[in-house]
């Protein structure tokens, strides 16, 4: 009796420790070329003077820990994007105090979070109620509600949100334990609070480049859910009516496959608004478009063309796939969901590549979360990573060990 009263004491006694929340080890992205995805941004063509951000960097695992630090880098990253787009940057790192950051959080557009998600406790463990939309910073924790409310930012402000549990649906213990209904729950959960303050937006990613990719997109006009992605093409996107807050939507990704599903990328928000929308006051200048719409031509491409290239990488006979291309094939011709490109990296055909890459084809194309240098990279195909890496190949944003997917039978 003595030896099991033993053994639940020490149960017990490591159970709050196994319940709390751990980052993942890799958040997706952590790859992607640094210097490579901001020269692959547009240039911006909206310009809206006296922008501000305020970056938060929580405290992952100590404030000299090296979780912590590459969460710092994150917000660093993305620093340099808002610079070249003029705006002013306020960056927030331990050793700091709350008091300071209350005071630059004044007029604020945008809020940038990397750290722990929803907790009260270091590393925080999820809470259903009480610390919904929870920052943890510097040894105190943004529990949502009241300090959200009592944040003085720019009406409209928007918050973005990288790596943190529980924000874009997983947190890094529960990937493959959670479905949909649970993700939607812990986004509608989570956005609430700054959607019913004085937010206008909501963005939650795992990596600093898709929050690139979402400013880029931003600064060139595309609307809040333009900037999220294409969800008419982007896979695996789920979209429905804000639960908990009138008028709003949320985007939601869910990536991997069988016991491998992970939901890691969200957006809530009005997805028709624009930036000119939410900040017009600060003196809006859009560049027009040199080109009237009337002078572009569409580009006209063989079906039949499509094909004989689909064919001719399936055989790997790279002769007959150029011969298809210059004779009017599609350099983003898609097969079963696969882009051309990704098949020819599939099938090992550098010079294909190259010629792909030379006719302009997407090298960022997405099926099942998988880009073409994920590809290229998991078949250790070193060369043709390179060739992409240099046109400015990035990584997708799901969760990809063991879910390679597989390109179907080739056309007859």
């Amino acid at each position: 009796m003595k030896l099991l009263i033993s053994i639940l004491f020490v149960f017990y006694s490591v159970l709050p420790a196994m319940s709390q929340q751990v980052h993942p080890e890799t958040p997706v992205g952590v790859y992607a070329p640094k210097t490579t995805a901001r020269a692959n941004l547009p240039d911006a063509t909206v310009k809206i003077d006296g922008l501000k951000a305020v970056m938060l960097g929580g405290e992952v695992d100590g404030v000299n820990g090296t979780k912590t630090k590459s969460y710092t880098d994150y917000l660093k990253r993305v620093g340099e994007v808002l610079k070249a787009r003029n705006v002013k940057v306020v960056e927030f790192y331990s050793p700091t105090t709350r008091e300071a950051i209350q005071k630059e959080l004044k007029d604020a557009n945008f809020i940038f979070y990397a750290g722990h998600g929803i907790g009260s406790s270091n590393p925080p463990s999820y809470k259903a109620t009480g610390s919904d939309g929870g920052m943890l910073i510097l040894q105190n924790v943004w529990t949502g509600g009241a300090d959200i409310k009592s944040w003085e930012v720019k009406q409209n402000a928007i918050i973005f949100f990288m790596g943190a549990c529980f924000t874009a649906g997983n947190a890094g213990t529960d990937m493959g334990k959670i479905d949909s209904e649970e993700a939607k729950r812990r986004i509608s959960l989570y956005s609430e609070q700054y959607l019913n303050s004085r937010f206008g937006g909501y963005y939650a990613a795992w990596s600093d480049y898709s929050i690139q990719q979402i400013l880029g997109n931003l600064f060139i006009g595309k609307t809040l859910g333009e900037s999220y992605g294409d969800i008419k093409t982007l896979s695996g996107v789920t979209q429905f009516a804000h639960p908990k807050s009138s008028g709003n939507t949320i985007y939601f990704h869910q990536g991997g496959s069988g016991n491998n599903i992970v939901f890691d990328y969200a957006f809530a928000g009005k997805p028709e608004k624009k930036l000119t929308d939410l900040f017009g006051a600060a003196n809006p200048n859009i560049t027009p478009d040199p080109v009237k719409p009337e002078e572009i031509k569409p580009v006209v491409y063989d079906e039949k063309k499509n094909l004989d290239l689909v064919r001719a990488i399936y055989k790997a006979n790279s002769k007959a796939a150029l011969d298809a291309l210059e004779a009017g094939a599609n350099p983003n011709a898609v097969y079963d969901k696969w882009s051309v490109l990704l098949l020819a990296v599939n099938f090992n055909q550098e010079e294909i590549v190259s010629k792909l890459i030379e006719k302009k084809a997407n090298v960022n194309f997405e099926t099942e979360g998988w880009t073409p240098i994920m590809l290229a990279e998991e078949l250790k195909l070193d060369k043709i990573a390179q060739i992409l890496k240099n046109a400015g190949a990035t990584k997708g944003r799901a969760m990809q060990a063991g879910n390679k997917p597989k390109p179907a039978k080739s056309p007859k």
